[in-house]
């Protein structure tokens, strides 16, 4: 198949809320990238187009965005390749990470956050199919659409918006999150403590309901870890977001004594 009589699907690399993502060949610049094609929605190219202008100013090599949207049907963005998996392929493939395994991507990741943070940007789509391993075990995460720029003055302006507040993935949500509350870096937390859970158990830490994310007691605790770093887990799941870690680099360095 080719889109945009241009770019050559090679693979479908993941499936989301606003579109799919596939591996494509690029004819003109004959290198791989990443393409993602969306369900079209009201806005979507206004939207996109000052999501992009954000997008570019973001300097960080673990950090994949989208340098080229397509504005015809249907409308398409472009981003950067690199050759790997997403990471719930990757879990999946060997049927789960130990703790060692998951504490490696856990730490790249909090890498990243930490700088994301730093320039108040709240990613807000944090999920193991956002996220892609290399073949050295590097990490890159991407899918930028639902993140808000805090410093942009027009995100201060879309922002207000409930349908901007909704955007992400609800299993990956936190609980203040699915009540669209204003965006703030403790929801990447309780994305992140999520992600790190599914990916060692392939299961959700509370279940497969939403409603029980409301209540720690239904928290379900990972049978090869220790009681300390289950309450790890816990504290940064809490639904309270005062109660989570300050930081996704502290829940890092508290789960693993660093």
């Amino acid at each position: 198949m080719i889109v945009h009589e241009r770019y050559r699907v090679l693979d479908e690399f993941s499936e989301g809320g606003q579109g799919k993502l596939f591996i494509v060949f690029d004819e003109q610049e004959k290198t791989h990238q990443i393409l993602k094609r969306y369900k079209d929605r009201p806005g979507l190219l206004k939207y996109l187009q000052k999501q992009i202008g954000n997008c570019r100013k973001l300097n960080h090599p673990q950090v994949l965005v989208p340098h080229t949207l397509v504005q015809i049907d249907p409308v398409c963005t472009v981003a950067p390749f690199v050759k790997g998996m997403n990471l719930w392929d990757w879990a999946k493939k060997k049927r789960g990470l130990s703790f060692q395994e998951a504490g490696v991507f856990l730490a790249q990741l909090a890498g990243i956050l930490d700088y994301l943070h730093k320039i108040r940007v709240v990613h807000r789509d944090l999920k193991p199919s956002n996220i892609l391993i290399d073949q050295r075990e590097i990490l890159y995460l991407l899918d930028f659409d639902a993140a808000c720029f805090q410093n942009s003055k027009i995100h201060h302006r879309i922002a207000l918006t409930k349908s901007f507040r909704l955007m992400g993935t609800y299993q990956y949500m936190a609980p203040e999150h699915m009540r669209a509350s204003s965006p703030h870096q403790a929801m990447d937390l309780y994305s992140t403590a999520t992600t790190f859970y599914q990916i060692m158990t392939l299961r959700f830490p509370f279940g497969e309901s939403l409603e029980d994310r409301e209540d720690l007691k239904h928290f379900k605790p990972v049978n090869f870890l220790t009681k300390r770093q289950n309450n790890v887990l816990r504290k940064a799941l809490s639904p309270d977001p005062k109660q989570r870690h300050s930081s996704t680099l502290e829940f890092y360095k508290e789960m693993y004594k660093v």
